[in-house]
Order: structure tokens, then C-alpha cells, then sequence
């Protein structure tokens, strides 16, 4: 088990939880399970993170997004930050957690009515992170995220 001070681990090739809550009246806020292509991080003061990703809700429609967030919270359970845009301030902000089944079926029930269970192997319904990449196979291909093209 991990120390309660270590940050959440963000490893490439897993599916995370991700909430996006918007700066302005929230209209654009969304819940969406996040698959995670690449990851940069730069230290400072507020450490960023650029994040290479393919958001399959991102209001309702899939998209490969490259990412940087200004790290507000990384502790062991998630990763609170700033959804950073060149000269800008922050539009956005996103808490990234570990995808469980219980924040599915809470936050995007229909992804486990679309793509039941039952049509899946055994051993994928074991965890959400297998589950996703078989409900999901398509992202894992490379794109544009993975050779520096982008946004």
C-alpha cells in the first residue's frame, strides 16, 4: 500500500474518472471516463501537467485532447487542477480519480447500458479499466495526441 502523502498515480494506457467543471455558470460541466495516452510533467511553483488523452463524453461526443493543468490538489485519492489555455485564465477546472464500477454506474450510467457486461469476457468485468478498454477499443489507436499534433 501506498504512502497517504504519494499523489495518485497517473500511468499511460489506464482509464481514469474525470469531472469538468466549468469556470463560468457550469452549462458545460460534465462527468466522462478519461483514457490516458501520455503524460509530461513540469515542476514550479504550481506544478502543470500535459496530458494527452481521449475523452469519450466530452460533451457527448468523443474527443483526443491535449491538455495542460495547473496542479491544484494531487494527494493519494485524485487530482484536482486548472484546465490551462495560452494567455487565459482558466476555463475550467477537473478532479481526476481511480474509475471504479460505482462512479460509472453513478455519473455515466448509460456507457454500462450501452456496452452490458454480459457481452464481455468475464475477466473485463473484473475491473472498470479492462472494462472500458474492451467497451472502447478504439481508443487506444494511435492519433494525432500521440505525435505532438493536437487541439
Amino acid at each position: 500500500m501506498q504512502p497517504s502523502s504519494a499523489p495518485l498515480p497517473l500511468y499511460p494506457g489506464h482509464w481514469y474518472a474525470w469531472q469538468c467543471i466549468s469556470a463560468d455558470d457550469g452549462a458545460d460541466s460534465y462527468f466522462s471516463p478519461v483514457y490516458l495516452k501520455r503524460i509530461v510533467a513540469r515542476g514550479g511553483l504550481a506544478p502543470v501537467l500535459t496530458l494527452a488523452i481521449a475523452n469519450v463524453l466530452n460533451l457527448d461526443r468523443p474527443q483526443d485532447e491535449i491538455l495542460s493543468l495547473r496542479t491544484i490538489r494531487h494527494d493519494c485519492r485524485l487530482l484536482i487542477a486548472d484546465v490551462m489555455e495560452p494567455g487565459q485564465a482558466p476555463a475550467s477546472t477537473v478532479i481526476v480519480t481511480p474509475i471504479t464500477f460505482g462512479w460509472l454506474r453513478r455519473h455515466t450510467p448509460h456507457i454500462l447500458d450501452q456496452h452490458p457486461s454480459t457481452l464481455l469476457d468475464h475477466a473485463d468485468t473484473a475491473s472498470a479499466d479492462r472494462y472500458l478498454g474492451r467497451a472502447f477499443p478504439y481508443v487506444a489507436r494511435p492519433s494525432l495526441c500521440h505525435d505532438g499534433g493536437g487541439r
